[in-house]
């Protein structure tokens, strides 16, 4: 009778530790992973969306390219990468929509393709694909 009881007791306590261990191994995770994805998808639709008026406000219709949008996770902020071409300079930045801080630039003279200022061009292409998931 004792060892009856002890065995069911046994493979009840078997049984719990069990479903904890799938609770907080396997399903709060995958539970969690589908949040975060939602939260990622909305969040870049927002920067979409902010971004697309800041487009429009800055635009100049002359020089001024179709710039990129994303959301990035590890600064937890949406970023806008911008490039105007102009007669006397080439200016290429990623900044920071919700501060509206400029993060990495990179100017350069149109005709000698001299480096005016910020990052080498080949350094801000590589820390543009960072900052952009690519």
């Amino acid at each position: 009778m004792k060892k009856t009881i002890i065995i069911v007791v046994s493979f009840g306590v078997l049984l719990l530790g069990m479903a904890f261990f799938y609770y907080f191994v396997v399903y709060l995770p995958q539970k969690n992973q589908a949040n975060e994805k939602q939260y990622i998808f909305s969040m870049n639709q927002k920067c979409q969306e902010t971004g697309t008026k800041i487009y429009k406000e800055r635009d100049t219709g002359v020089g001024y390219l179709v710039p990129r949008f994303t959301y990035n996770k590890e600064l937890n902020t949406c970023l806008y990468a911008e490039q105007e071409v102009g007669s006397v300079v080439i200016y290429r930045a990623v900044i920071d929509m919700f501060t509206n801080e400029t993060i990495i630039f990179h100017t350069r003279d149109t005709k000698t393709g001299e480096l005016i200022a910020g990052l080498p061009l080949n350094e801000y292409i590589e820390r543009e694909g960072e900052l952009f998931n690519e």
